[in-house]
């Protein structure tokens, strides 16, 4: 979110290194104003705040010229202090209705790289990681489902007719548990198809489902080695977490950490690295006993409990991942919606564009044009209609007509042979 101070001196400098909840406007607000009265600055001096999100609460750092340094003991406690009051208002509001138990995410392993050799500035890194995970805490919040959760999932069975037994099977349960107050591993789900049916879409529409701003997206054709998941090895001195240590310990623009993120794992069929597995930390990922055990080849000194992350996975063709991996997750094969499930579909593709583009539009669509996607997968749907409201706002209407759908080619057109599953 974008901060809006109260009136501060020219010479107070803010930086945040996250997204900033409201809830916490006023503690930083009263904050600002402390540090303000404290100093008398002159000349071309600065005062600098950085404020840190960590979840449930928010720390605070004040770089200020050295002459001030007798009120260092005065700015700590009152660091500490506005801490406090931080989880305090977290607590209050932040955790109203989306934010479960805490569990435990990390361990810090006391002495495990004392004897490990390291590049110097690879040491530094990891011990500078280290500290952090101890002034964030080692727990992390498990994100519970938001209060209309029921609703939210029979929004997501219209718009995905075709993914209903996923949804009854393994999403509906989970949310479930967690909505009570109990602790529940989603299992991990492959869903297959063909290209365009609307897997990912399916999959991103589910984090929103779960309350989350979004998933960690990683698209396994384009990976060319293991280190968005696990981390990249101390043995290269350019050394570095894995993406998903960074969402459990840091969360994202839109997401304060939690316990139990979404993962996208696309195209899980495609790997094209040949060196180095993209996948091998999968092996370990997706099992809740050793992924509870789980070590980023970029910060061996932390084991890391992944146990409670939920995982995703698309593909068109099961026969090409390997039957180890196949075996850690629950596999729906995912049929083209029929010709009456389509007309939803294609509503629901629509309203979705409406709703993104904010275009002045009505968001009801004509019978001709729904009947005129009936042969379509929900891809080449949603490219048609892209079109069509593109030449509608072009014509200066508020309606799409069917003289603004698109004519070109579709797969099928282009000898690609249709599949169909069962789910």
């Amino acid at each position: 979110m974008e901060l809006e101070f109260e009136s501060l001196p020219d010479w107070l400098l803010v930086k945040t290194s996250h997204s900033v909840p409201t809830y916490w406007v006023d503690v930083i607000n009263d904050f600002l104003q402390v540090i303000a009265s404290m100093f008398v600055v002159r000349g071309r001096e600065t005062v600098l705040v950085h404020m840190y999100n960590r979840g449930d609460r928010l720390l605070f750092e004040v770089d200020y010229p050295s002459h001030f340094c007798a009120k260092k003991s005065a700015v700590d406690v009152i660091r500490q202090v506005f801490s406090q009051m931080s989880i305090h208002a977290h607590a209050c509001l932040g955790m109203s209705d989306d934010i479960g138990q805490k569990v435990r995410v990390f361990k810090v392993a006391t002495g495990q790289g004392a004897n490990v050799a390291r590049h110097p500035e690879t040491a530094e890194r990891i011990k500078a990681t280290v500290e952090k995970i101890k002034q964030t805490g080692e727990f992390r919040p498990l994100k519970a489902p938001p209060r209309d959760w029921v609703r939210k999932l029979e929004m997501l069975r219209e718009s995905f007719p075709n993914f209903a037994s996923v949804i009854d099977l393994v999403v509906a349960p989970h949310m479930g548990i967690l909505a009570k107050g109990g602790y529940h591993r989603q299992s991990p789900m492959l869903l297959v198809g063909p290209p365009g049916i609307g897997k990912t879409h399916f999959a991103n529409a589910l984090a929103s489902t779960m309350g989350l701003h979004g998933a960690l997206f990683i698209n396994i054709a384009e990976e060319t080695n293991a280190a968005s998941l696990g981390g990249s090895s101390v043995f290269w001195a350019n050394s570095a977490p894995g993406k998903l240590f960074e969402l459990l310990a840091w969360g994202d623009g839109g997401n304060s950490p939690v316990a139990n993120p979404l993962v996208i794992l696309d195209e899980l069929d495609k790997p094209t690295a040949t060196q180095y597995n993209p996948v091998a930390s999968l092996y370990t990922l997706l099992e809740g006993d050793t992924a509870s055990r789980f070590v980023d080849q970029g910060v061996p000194d932390v084991v890391l409990d992944a146990s409670s992350v939920r995982f995703v996975a698309t593909a068109n063709d099961a026969s090409l991942i390997p039957e180890p991996l196949l075996g850690r997750m629950v596999v729906f094969h995912i049929a083209h919606p029929t010709a009456e499930q389509l007309r939803g579909v294609v509503r629901a593709i629509y309203a979705d564009l409406i709703d993104r583009t904010r275009l002045p539009l009505k968001r009801e669509l004509p019978d001709v044009l729904i009947d005129a996607a009936k042969g379509l997968n929900p891809r080449e749907a949603k490219m048609r209609m892209e079109c069509a409201i593109a030449k509608a706002v072009s014509a200066g209407r508020d309606c799409v007509r069917l003289s603004d759908w698109p004519d070109f080619p579709t797969a099928a057109s282009h000898g690609r042979r249709s599949i169909g599953f069962t789910g």
